[in-house]
Protein backbone atom coordinates (compact mmCIF):
# COMPACT_ATOMS: atom_id res chain seq x y z
CA UNK A 1 0.00 0.00 0.00
CA UNK A 2 2.85 2.40 1.19
CA UNK A 3 4.70 2.02 -2.61
CA UNK A 4 0.90 2.55 -3.87
CA UNK A 5 0.68 6.03 -2.28
CA UNK A 6 4.49 6.88 -2.54
CA UNK A 7 4.26 6.04 -6.60
CA UNK A 8 0.86 8.09 -6.70
CA UNK A 9 2.56 10.94 -4.84
CA UNK A 10 5.42 11.12 -7.12
CA UNK A 11 3.10 11.10 -10.52
CA UNK A 12 1.15 13.79 -9.12
CA UNK A 13 4.26 15.82 -8.60
CA UNK A 14 5.20 15.59 -11.52
CA UNK A 15 2.18 17.11 -12.71
CA UNK A 16 2.40 19.69 -9.96
CA UNK A 17 6.04 20.90 -11.29
CA UNK A 18 5.19 20.81 -14.98
CA UNK A 19 2.47 23.57 -14.79
CA UNK A 20 3.19 26.56 -16.75
CA UNK A 21 3.30 28.80 -13.56
CA UNK A 22 7.25 29.64 -12.82
CA UNK A 23 6.57 29.70 -8.94
CA UNK A 24 4.90 26.13 -8.78
CA UNK A 25 7.31 24.69 -10.97
CA UNK A 26 9.84 26.07 -9.03
CA UNK A 27 7.92 24.64 -5.48
CA UNK A 28 6.71 21.51 -7.28
CA UNK A 29 10.85 20.71 -8.11
CA UNK A 30 11.77 21.29 -4.86
CA UNK A 31 9.53 19.02 -3.08
CA UNK A 32 10.30 16.38 -5.57
CA UNK A 33 13.93 16.85 -4.44
CA UNK A 34 13.18 16.20 -0.70
CA UNK A 35 10.80 13.10 -2.41
CA UNK A 36 13.80 11.68 -4.44
CA UNK A 37 15.86 11.98 -1.66
CA UNK A 38 13.60 10.06 1.08
CA UNK A 39 12.11 7.82 -0.82
CA UNK A 40 13.56 5.35 -3.25
CA UNK A 41 11.06 5.17 -5.87
CA UNK A 42 8.63 1.79 -7.19
CA UNK A 43 9.63 -0.42 -9.64
CA UNK A 44 6.60 0.36 -11.57
CA UNK A 45 7.63 4.52 -11.72
CA UNK A 46 11.55 4.08 -11.70
CA UNK A 47 11.92 3.72 -15.84
CA UNK A 48 9.53 6.75 -15.97
CA UNK A 49 10.91 8.94 -13.71
CA UNK A 50 14.01 7.93 -14.81
CA UNK A 51 14.02 8.86 -17.87
CA UNK A 52 11.77 11.97 -17.89
CA UNK A 53 14.67 13.33 -15.57
CA UNK A 54 17.46 11.64 -17.92
CA UNK A 55 15.81 13.86 -20.61
CA UNK A 56 15.58 17.11 -18.88
CA UNK A 57 19.34 17.21 -17.61
CA UNK A 58 20.35 16.43 -20.97
CA UNK A 59 18.12 19.33 -22.96
CA UNK A 60 20.09 22.36 -23.58
CA UNK A 61 17.27 24.84 -23.06
CA UNK A 62 15.06 23.64 -20.06
CA UNK A 63 15.53 25.86 -17.16
CA UNK A 64 14.88 23.37 -14.38
CA UNK A 65 17.72 21.16 -15.89
CA UNK A 66 20.13 21.59 -12.66
CA UNK A 67 17.27 20.93 -10.46
CA UNK A 68 16.24 17.46 -12.79
CA UNK A 69 20.24 17.01 -12.10
CA UNK A 70 19.88 16.66 -8.09
CA UNK A 71 16.63 14.96 -8.55
CA UNK A 72 17.86 12.43 -10.67
CA UNK A 73 21.08 11.74 -8.17
CA UNK A 74 18.55 11.82 -5.00
CA UNK A 75 16.75 9.36 -7.06
CA UNK A 76 19.81 6.96 -7.84
CA UNK A 77 21.63 7.51 -4.12
CA UNK A 78 18.18 6.70 -2.45
CA UNK A 79 18.08 3.38 -4.99
CA UNK A 80 21.58 2.70 -3.82
CA UNK A 81 21.62 3.71 0.10
CA UNK A 82 18.17 3.82 0.98
CA UNK A 83 16.56 7.42 1.05
CA UNK A 84 17.41 9.37 4.11
CA UNK A 85 16.62 7.92 7.50
CA UNK A 86 16.19 10.96 9.42
CA UNK A 87 13.38 13.66 8.96
CA UNK A 88 15.25 17.30 8.44
CA UNK A 89 15.14 19.74 11.01
CA UNK A 90 12.47 22.95 10.30
CA UNK A 91 14.97 25.17 9.45
CA UNK A 92 16.75 22.84 6.72
CA UNK A 93 13.50 22.21 5.73
CA UNK A 94 12.83 25.50 5.09
CA UNK A 95 16.25 26.31 3.27
CA UNK A 96 15.72 22.87 1.06
CA UNK A 97 12.76 24.77 -0.62
CA UNK A 98 14.04 27.96 -0.33
CA UNK A 99 16.96 26.44 -2.77
CA UNK A 100 19.82 25.98 -0.21
CA UNK A 101 20.65 22.49 0.14
CA UNK A 102 24.24 22.45 0.84
CA UNK A 103 26.24 23.96 3.69
CA UNK A 104 29.95 23.56 4.20
CA UNK A 105 31.01 20.98 7.00
CA UNK A 106 34.67 21.50 8.13
CA UNK A 107 36.48 18.13 8.82
CA UNK A 108 39.26 17.87 11.06
CA UNK A 109 42.38 16.10 9.98
CA UNK A 110 44.50 14.37 11.77
CA UNK A 111 47.81 16.78 12.71
CA UNK A 112 44.82 19.55 13.54
CA UNK A 113 44.19 20.74 9.81
CA UNK A 114 40.92 21.28 8.89
CA UNK A 115 39.07 20.46 5.12
CA UNK A 116 35.89 22.48 4.50
CA UNK A 117 33.31 19.71 2.14
CA UNK A 118 30.47 21.08 0.48
CA UNK A 119 27.99 18.72 2.50
CA UNK A 120 24.23 18.18 0.07
CA UNK A 121 21.15 17.68 2.16
CA UNK A 122 20.96 13.79 0.74
CA UNK A 123 24.76 13.84 0.79
CA UNK A 124 25.60 9.96 2.33
CA UNK A 125 29.31 9.33 4.08
CA UNK A 126 30.65 7.05 1.23
CA UNK A 127 30.33 10.58 -1.03
CA UNK A 128 31.73 12.31 1.12
CA UNK A 129 34.66 10.71 2.11
CA UNK A 130 35.07 9.90 -1.67
CA UNK A 131 35.22 13.53 -2.50
CA UNK A 132 37.73 14.00 0.39
CA UNK A 133 39.76 11.38 -0.92
CA UNK A 134 39.63 12.87 -4.62
CA UNK A 135 40.76 15.64 -3.12
CA UNK A 136 43.78 14.29 -1.52
CA UNK A 137 44.82 12.58 -4.78
CA UNK A 138 43.39 8.94 -3.33
CA UNK A 139 41.68 7.21 -6.32
CA UNK A 140 42.21 3.47 -5.88
CA UNK A 141 38.59 2.16 -4.80
CA UNK A 142 40.57 -0.07 -1.95
CA UNK A 143 42.84 2.82 -0.31
CA UNK A 144 39.01 5.22 -0.27
CA UNK A 145 37.91 1.94 1.52
CA UNK A 146 40.70 3.01 4.46
CA UNK A 147 39.13 6.11 5.29
CA UNK A 148 36.41 6.64 7.24
CA UNK A 149 34.51 9.64 9.29
CA UNK A 150 33.81 10.17 12.68
CA UNK A 151 30.80 12.75 13.99
CA UNK A 152 29.86 13.89 17.49
CA UNK A 153 26.96 15.21 18.14
CA UNK A 154 26.44 17.28 21.27
CA UNK A 155 22.80 19.02 21.49
CA UNK A 156 21.25 17.99 18.30
CA UNK A 157 23.73 19.59 16.37
CA UNK A 158 27.48 18.53 14.79
CA UNK A 159 30.20 19.31 16.83
CA UNK A 160 32.87 17.40 15.88
CA UNK A 161 33.67 15.84 12.11
CA UNK A 162 36.68 14.18 11.79
CA UNK A 163 38.55 11.91 9.11
CA UNK A 164 39.75 8.38 10.14
CA UNK A 165 43.07 6.39 8.29
CA UNK A 166 42.54 2.62 9.21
Amino acid sequence: ICVHYHSKGCGQLVVFYTWKRLENCTRGWRLFNLVTGFFPCSNTLLPYCTRHLEAITQGANHPFQELASVCLKNLRRSLSFGGRRHIPSHSEMEAILAGRSSRRLPIKLPGGNEFACKIRSFSVAFEVVQDFCTEMGVLNPAEVKEFSIHATKKGGKISLVTLMHT
